[in-house]
């Protein structure tokens, strides 16, 4: 169940500590633009989707066992 729960929580620190980088660079009057493009992969995308059902599948099993 544990690990259920970090799969849930893990997509919300990751999109908190982005959004942490983005105001530091901003901050610097560096090329936010350039970060966001670097940031945004395809396979990032798919984990921030896939990280969270996993992690509630988990959950379910950790109960139901």
């Amino acid at each position: 169940m544990v690990a259920g729960a970090l799969f849930v929580i893990w997509p919300l620190q990751y999109r908190r500590s982005i959004g942490g980088s983005l105001k530091r660079i901003g901050g610097r009057d560096g090329d936010t633009a350039r970060f966001d493009h670097a940031m945004d992969r395809r396979w990032i995308r798919v984990a921030l989707v896939v990280a969270p059902i996993t992690g509630v599948v988990l959950i379910v099993v950790g109960i139901t066992s």
